[in-house]
């Protein structure tokens, strides 16, 4: 495999480095697409993320690409670090899946929309986040990208998702980077003054639903709206609900905090909302922090 080199990824964390096409004929045979398919969506990818280096991770053994920046935080003397990770290296599955979704659902004009916001280094996890939600539901389902009419003055609503049944929800997705920023921010300054990391609390759910009720309008009948949240993060979970429980009913429904194809955890203003998203995503609740300290 032709080796290419790594930006972000401490070399460590690579067990091996191959060009994105090698690494995405590899990554395809793990999800079961055939080389066929896997080809046909790299021939669909931009060209900056065509020359994304490529690298098995050597903690989960699955190929990743690195197309993006570094996040950097800024300790109590005013110094930027910069966090490496594979965080910022989404796993090649992840696109291979997203993309062939889209070409399932999308008409040319809107695939072309989507891929060339993908294009964009500085923003390229944002929009990857933005493949979550239509990951999830089992085909067939119709879903309209950047929705209009649906959205406060000229605004546009991510997913506008149709299922089979009739039933539909709007949805805005968030990649919320902030809270992990805070809490890195937070583990250097106390690592740095010696004392013990372990206590420190989750991040608080501040900024999670800006802007969130202004974008809505109100909602109609027989559809729900809400958000999706993909964050690189576990969230202080009562501050999560009590800023849900806040939001405009009228407005949002239901949210959904997760990472990439990860387990969830769902908010809704009724039992009813909340079996309908978890049931329509298939999504499996993301355990309580509380258990995961006692494991």
């Amino acid at each position: 495999m032709t080796r290419m080199r790594s930006r972000l990824i401490p070399r460590p964390l690579r067990q091996e480095e191959a060009s994105l096409l090698a690494a995405v004929c590899e990554a395809a045979k793990a999800i079961g697409m055939t080389p066929e398919q896997a080809t046909k969506v790299y021939g669909l990818l931009p060209p900056n993320i065509r020359k994304a280096p490529a690298f098995k991770d050597r903690l989960t053994g699955l190929w990743r690409y690195e197309f993006g920046r570094a996040y950097v935080v800024r300790n109590e003397e005013g110094h930027n670090f910069a966090i490496w990770g594979t965080d910022q290296a989404p796993r090649i599955a992840l696109l291979l899946k997203g993309v062939d979704r889209l070409m399932h659902l999308l008409a040319r004009p809107q695939l072309r929309v989507f891929l060339k916001r993908l294009d964009d280094e500085r923003k390229h996890l944002h929009i990857l986040a933005e493949l979550d939600p239509i990951l999830r539901p089992q085909l067939p389902f119709a879903a309209e990208y950047e929705a209009k009419g649906h959205a406060r003055g000229k605004h546009k609503i991510d997913w506008a998702i149709r299922f089979k049944d009739g039933s539909c929800c709007l949805v805005e997705v968030k990649h919320r980077i902030r809270p992990l920023l805070s809490h890195a921010a937070e583990l250097m300054l106390v690592h740095t003054r010696g004392a013990d990391t372990s206590g420190i609390p989750a991040p608080a759910a501040e900024g999670l639903f800006l802007g969130l009720e202004s974008k809505f309008r109100p909602m109609e009948v027989n559809r729900l709206q809400g958000t999706w949240i993909v964050s690189g993060i576990r969230i202080n979970e009562e501050e999560f609900a009590n800023a849900f429980e806040r939001l405009d009913g009228s407005r949002v429904q239901f949210a959904v905090l997760t990472h990439f194809e990860g387990d969830a955890r769902i908010l809704a203003k009724t039992p009813a909302i909340y079996a309908w998203v978890k049931d329509k995503f298939r999504l499996e609740d993301m355990k309580p922090l509380s258990e995961l300290d006692r494991a």
